[in-house]
């Protein structure tokens, strides 16, 4: 029996139809990848070549798309007017800017943007920014109060407990290079992951995670140097943070919902 080609016509276009429903569908059930914004900037540092190894290391790590706002201006102007991280999953503070100021509106302004529920990531010298007074607002979203570091020399950290976002993390760790901040104040809240020593006797808590507010926070003071940032340690950690962060982390420090490149 034949078939006319008028009756094919429909049949196909209904095919297509379909077809094409099936792969919208697909990609709707596709989770969206993380929207990250990376504040960086302010000198003392290789800002530019460190906003490449952080973007392309975490996004070949996990499910995200990775901004870069970076200024050497003295106060950056990410920080410009409420709502600045709106439409970002959680924002990476690397920058030296407003290292020797306590500018009360311009902190309140970062803060209260966390307090609200944007995840946050505190890297390296951020400890170092608005550092006269305190424990002030912004020293509290750090979770500890630093004011200067030791010499350049390799830091070796020692991991503290089984946390999530230190799975994969060595038992202790030497970086390759290093700048070990000085910590005088942790905050109570403060969960420590990790504790580091390099030209002094004292170990210097250099990474932990926290809540500020309604927003999850994770810091380390490591980062100084690009050999250290480029170390798959110190980037699977990082990228575990961000998921933690954000609440993409299982209990065994494995990405959830799809989130997980590298790290699965």
């Amino acid at each position: 029996m034949r078939i006319s080609t008028a009756l094919l016509a429909p049949l196909a276009s209904l095919c297509l139809l379909f077809g094409s429903t099936s792969h919208l569908q697909a990609e709707d059930d596709a989770p969206q990848p993380l929207q990250i914004l990376l504040v960086t900037g302010g000198g003392y540092h290789d800002y530019p070549n460190q906003a490449k190894i952080l973007t392309e290391g975490l996004q070949e790590r996990i499910h995200c798309k990775v901004t870069v706002n970076m200024s050497n201006k003295e106060h950056h102007p990410a920080f410009k007017a409420p709502g600045w991280a709106k439409g970002y999953d959680l924002v990476i503070h690397n920058t030296c800017n407003s290292a020797n100021t306590n500018n009360a509106e311009l902190v309140k302004i970062i803060t209260d943007e966390h307090a609200s529920g944007v995840p946050a990531a505190m890297v390296h010298c951020a400890m170092h920014c608005f550092r006269p007074g305190g424990p002030h607002e912004y020293q509290k979203l750090l979770g500890v109060v630093s004011r200067n570091h030791e010499r350049h020399h390799p830091v070796t950290i020692t991991k503290q407990g089984d946390h999530p976002v230190m799975a994969g993390f060595p038992e202790e760790w030497t970086t390759p290079k290093g700048e070990l901040y000085r910590i005088i104040d942790v905050m109570p809240n403060v969960t420590p992951l990790a504790m580091g020593v390099a030209t002094e006797e004292s170990a210097h808590l250099c990474y932990w995670v926290h809540e500020f507010g309604k927003a999850r926070v994770f810091g380390t003071t490591i980062g100084h140097h690009n050999e250290t940032m480029q170390e798959d340690v110190y980037l699977d950690t990082l990228a575990r943070g961000i998921l933690w962060a954000t609440g993409k982390l299982d209990d065994k420090g494995a990405a959830t919902d799809g989130y997980g490149k590298q790290l699965d």
